[in-house]
């Protein structure tokens, strides 16, 4: 559809891909019970209402992923491509965060198997734990200043090392100061219990082990990427998702081989290239077998017994042409 039309959407042109990709990786592969959410982004600046601009990132411009994935090992269960305002636009009365959140487990079929699911401080809210509590999922997430909690932890006083919990049945607010000069951290858990471990809350503790899923996901799909230049936007999304494919079978593999040493995951790749192209070199060897058969029957060859005379059709001695010879 033009894009004037109701029926218009920016990633029709990859997005059966992106279903695709959804549907392998969850009929394969169960995740373990720790899990994250975080968003990526696809490096690009073609032209599409999609791009997205965002300064952390080292890209800074490209296409915005909300990302699923098993938080030790980086497995991705779930992916959802953010079209902007305009044609991804956000409930109202509901924070974008959550939103994301509800759409990705429940795309992945993951309420009520009381998954752990961790997120940074943009999806975090207190009403995101008390539902995903309701659905059967347990949650832990930093806060924002700016979200809606009891003063004490929003403008809490602490010394260095210091920490304060507050509790409603079963949801957990912690403030907790690192060293003197940093700014308070702000944490909510359906899961964690208030005790310390290493100087640090917990749930801190618990939070940095399982929050990097999507980064680690990123790291290894960075680490053997072809890079190759396009600034066609759908080409950057489904090469990447293949990349992406390529990860996840690496993982499923790890899981379940009975090699021993396992493959790396490079030996792995190149294990898999081979096996994808094994029928088409075949067939293209086969072809030419074939075409040299057919070129020693019917095509030009050189006639033995035979000097190099004048070509009839492109000689001339005596012209601009010059003296063309052939056999």
């Amino acid at each position: 559809p033009n894009r004037n039309d109701d029926n218009y959407s920016p990633t029709s042109k990859f997005q059966c891909f992106v279903d695709l990709f959804n549907r392998q990786s969850k009929h394969h592969y169960i995740p373990k019970q720790n899990l994250s959410i975080d968003e990526s982004l696809i490096a690009s600046k073609g032209r599409s209402s999609i791009i997205q601009y965002i300064p952390s990132k080292a890209a800074k411009f490209g296409v915005k992923l909300w990302v699923l994935a098993e938080a030790v090992s980086g497995y991705i269960c779930q992916i959802s491509v953010y079209k902007g305002k305009q044609y991804d636009p956000t409930p109202q009365g509901m924070l974008q965060g959550a939103y994301v959140v509800n759409k990705l487990l429940d795309a992945a079929g993951l309420f009520n198997k009381a998954y752990h699911l961790f997120t940074d401080s943009f999806f975090s809210s207190i009403n995101l734990a008390k539902e995903l509590l309701a659905k059967g999922t347990l949650f832990t997430g930093t806060l924002r200043a700016n979200r809606q909690m009891p003063n004490t932890i929003k403008n809490p006083v602490l010394q260095e090392k210091e920490s304060i919990y507050i509790r409603q049945g079963r949801i957990l607010l912690c403030a907790y100061k690192e060293r003197n000069g940093r700014k308070p951290v702000r944490i909510i858990s359906s899961f964690s219990i208030a005790a310390q471990e290493n100087d640090k809350p917990a749930m801190i503790c618990s939070y940095n082990k399982f929050m990097g899923g999507v980064d680690l996901a990123d790291m290894m799909t960075e680490s053997y990427n072809d890079g190759r230049k396009t600034l066609k936007v759908w080409k950057k999304v489904v090469f990447n998702l293949m990349h992406r494919m390529v990860i996840n079978a690496y993982i499923i593999y790890k899981e379940n081989t009975s090699d021993n040493p396992k493959l790396s995951r490079l030996s792995f790749t190149q294990r898999l290239i081979e096996d994808l192209a094994k029928d088409h070199m075949v067939l293209r060897n086969e072809n030419q077998d074939d075409n040299r058969q057919n070129k020693n029957k019917h095509g030009i060859r050189k006639l033995p017994g035979h000097r190099e005379k004048d070509c009839d059709v492109c000689s001339d001695r005596n012209g601009y042409g010059g003296r063309r010879r052939s056999r």
